[in-house]
């Protein structure tokens, strides 16, 4: 019976704690080696109080440029925010440019202190998209593996970069040299047991 009840109060005590937080939206970007190129997917939402903003804003491309912190998915007419307060390099790599995107637009720009969202967007909303780096390894784009957040007043961003092999695809002269070796080492052995 006493083990019942303290299962039972530490249940009432988590349930009070976590029903105590503060609601909390975020948005999380994933970087990931998808075959020959690099993909950053986002999703989730954003709380807006506390930012400036939003001005109007017109015409971009989505890129990134990991040693200034900018990030992101944007073309066409979007609002832009200000009031990030903090925004943290990602890299060592500098500006790479693409035009293979889908769904919304979401941009970080470290910077500034300031993100680039969806013209019209509502605090709360859900925003989800992707853009791509064809043939490109998270090395060549000069990311380093972390997880990096960008604080808002009352909300996060978070780029994911997972770690990777520094050599994301075996070299087919290495593969080769390496069996040859290994058929030497092969024929060396048995020629020893032919002599015994």
């Amino acid at each position: 019976m006493g083990m019942f009840r303290s299962v039972v109060g530490f249940a009432a005590a988590l349930t009070i704690f976590v029903g105590a937080a503060p609601s909390h939206a975020a948005v999380i970007f994933n970087a990931s080696q998808s075959g020959p190129d690099v993909v950053f997917s986002f999703s989730g939402s954003l709380d807006l109080t506390g930012l400036s903003g939003p001005t109007f804003s017109c015409c971009s491309v989505s890129q990134i440029n990991p040693q200034f912190g900018n990030f992101g998915t944007f073309f066409g007419d979007y609002d832009r925010y200000t009031g990030l307060l903090t925004a943290p390099a990602f890299g060592t790599g500098g500006l790479t440019a693409t035009g293979l995107r889908t769904g919304d637009i979401l941009n970080v720009n470290g910077p500034g202190l300031a993100f680039n969202v969806q013209q019209g967007y509502v605090s709360g909303d859900a925003l989800a998209g992707s853009f791509t780096f064809a043939n490109a390894t998270m090395a060549s784009l000069g990311l380093t593996t972390g997880n990096y957040v960008y604080t808002l007043p009352n909300d996060t961003i978070t780029l994911s970069i997972p770690s990777f092999p520094s050599s994301e695809v075996p070299l087919p002269a290495s593969l080769a040299l390496m069996l040859t070796g290994l058929l030497a080492l092969g024929g060396t052995a048995a020629r020893r047991r032919g002599r015994h």
